[in-house]
């Protein structure tokens, strides 16, 4: 199983960036790339599953508001569509 991505990564990140910033005769390798691609999406993955966990909250006060659904529909088309870009359906 993956390393869950923490804090303490999307802070490694940030500062990846701001030294790249600082020093843009450095190099980044596709390694590199890729790492601080993966790590940024799992901190993305996180926050998404936090989000949903306060929007089923909303959904529980809520239980009849169709809004709620339409938000849910659009996260799931484009969880689709990056699964599919990806290779998986």
């Amino acid at each position: 199983m993956a390393k869950r991505a923490t804090f303490h990564d999307a802070q490694v990140l940030r500062r990846a960036r701001a030294a790249r910033r600082r020093a843009p005769e450095a190099k980044q390798t596709a390694a590199d790339a890729y790492r601080e691609a993966a790590t940024e999406i799992e901190v993305k993955m996180e926050a998404l599953v936090e989000v949903l966990e306060a929007h089923h909250a909303k959904h529980q006060a809520r239980p009849g508001d169709w809004s709620l659904v339409g938000d849910l529909s659009e996260i799931r088309a484009k969880l689709n569509e990056a699964l599919a870009f990806l290779g998986r359906s």
